[in-house]
């Protein structure tokens, strides 16, 4: 019987060495995908957040700017108050 492996052609029971070998190749083969997608669902995550904290510090700055106006108008006003 022979198997098809990474592109080669390989006897699936051969010398005591080759299933072995070809056992941890699969092993290797399932744990390297696993570590793209765990890579690529951070890639996706990373996007995700980075996109958050660029509407935040948006939203950051806005309040900032709002808080800076109040703060003319209070001193405005506090400013036309009659000294006594």
């Amino acid at each position: 019987m022979w198997r098809i492996h990474f592109g080669a052609i390989l006897p699936q029971k051969g010398p005591g060495t080759i299933t072995p070998m070809l056992e941890q190749f699969d092993s290797l083969e399932t744990k390297l995908n696993q570590l793209i997608e765990r890579y690529q669902a951070a890639r996706e995550e990373n996007l995700r957040l980075r996109q958050q904290v660029l509407a935040m510090e948006n939203a950051n700055k806005q309040l900032t700017e709002r808080l800076a106006e109040a703060r003319a108008r209070v001193e405005n006003l506090f400013n036309q108050l009659p000294e006594e």
